[in-house]
């Protein structure tokens, strides 16, 4: 996500909604190609989901559904992520089967 980007911010307009029997503020976020809603959970603070549109009138774009987070290394991230067209049909899933340390040498 790239939220920290130069010249962008979150729309101070924000909604609230249930994804995946969890309740989530949505945050709106513009960017140059396309506008992003971020889920985040109202009790834990997780991004849940999120979903994006294309800025060319196409109405294309996608949510992915964030599940089973795991923790390595003091890192947060989905074991699991369901990819879904806008009208809710399943384009794919990916998930973390295994971890393991990565090293670098410069």
């Amino acid at each position: 996500m790239k939220l920290k980007d130069p010249n962008v911010s979150p729309l101070s307009k924000w909604n609230l909604d249930t994804i995946n029997n969890h309740p989530c503020y949505l945050v709106y976020v513009n960017y140059e190609a396309e506008n992003f809603t971020y889920y985040i959970d109202q009790e834990d603070f997780q991004l849940r989901a999120f979903k994006f549109l294309k800025n060319d009138n196409s109405g294309k774009g996608e949510i992915i559904h964030l599940e089973h987070f795991h923790e390595y290394n003091n890192l947060r991230f989905p074991k699991k992520r369901i990819w879904l067209h806008l009208n809710g049909d399943t384009i794919g899933t990916n998930e973390v089967m295994n971890i393991n340390k990565i090293y670098f040498q410069f």
